[in-house]
């Protein structure tokens, strides 16, 4: 009967210290998985610390270009309203629709002296700037169109400045110069003859007839020998001799 107390009892013990043993372990296995998370929190709140202060640091830096941009543009500013100043247009600094206004007007102000209209290069009078227009029509049928009445009316103007073919245009625009002129009352002259001529006698412009004096818009055998070809415009041959 003792020894089976004495067995109950070491049994009873040993269950004892298994629990006791069991419980240790899950005692220090809970303080491991604390630690651990300890340990992973702390880092975490270190990487997050790093990245504010990264962030500190980007918020800082744009505030400052943003401060340079700010002080840039006050400095264009105080440019701007000094230039307008000093263009007796008064203060503009503070009244963008002014300056948007004064910045884009291409019209002049009331009041203000229109620009004169530049000279014309070989002034003509109404009589004959019709009868040029006229050989710039009648001579350019082949179909040339504004390029070829215009290189017409060149070499007008290239035998005007000859001197050779006469010394006016009354002189030079002749049935016998300009066979054209034969036909002259049969059809009406279009705004295009007159444009022609105003842009190679008013505004100078070049035609690209090279400073030719003669052109043929049929056969070249009714040009004279010894003539050189320049140029060819629409449905024209111009030469020079």
């Amino acid at each position: 009967m003792g020894k089976n107390y004495r067995r109950d009892y070491m049994a009873l013990q040993y269950i004892h210290e298994q629990e006791k043993r069991g419980l240790n372990i899950k005692v220090d296995t809970a303080l491991i998985c604390a630690s651990v998370l300890f340990l992973i929190l702390f880092a975490f709140s270190g990487w997050v610390q790093v990245q504010l202060h990264e962030i500190d640091v980007t918020v800082a830096e744009s505030r400052a270009e943003l401060d340079a941009i700010k002080e840039g543009l006050s400095e264009l500013r105080g440019r701007i309203d000094a230039g307008r100043e000093a263009a007796g247009e008064g203060e503009i600094g503070n009244n963008p629709q002014a300056l948007r206004a004064s910045s884009f007007r291409k019209e002049p102000m009331p009041g203000a002296d229109k620009p004169a209209e530049a000279a014309p290069v070989y002034p003509l009078t109404d009589a004959e700037r019709d009868i040029i227009a006229a050989i710039c029509f009648f001579e350019d049928r082949s179909g040339g169109g504004m390029g070829g009445m215009a290189a017409v009316a060149e070499v007008i103007f290239n035998r005007l400045s000859d001197g050779r073919f006469g010394e006016n245009v009354a002189e030079v625009c002749t049935p016998s110069q300009f066979h054209g002129l034969r036909q002259l009352g049969t059809l009406p002259i279009t705004e295009d003859a007159y444009t022609a001529v105003r842009a190679v006698f008013d505004e100078g412009t070049d035609a690209g007839t090279l400073g030719a004096l003669y052109f043929c818009t049929g056969s070249p055998d009714n040009i004279k020998p010894g003539l050189r070809e320049v140029a060819r415009i629409g449905g024209h041959v111009f030469y020079i001799d």
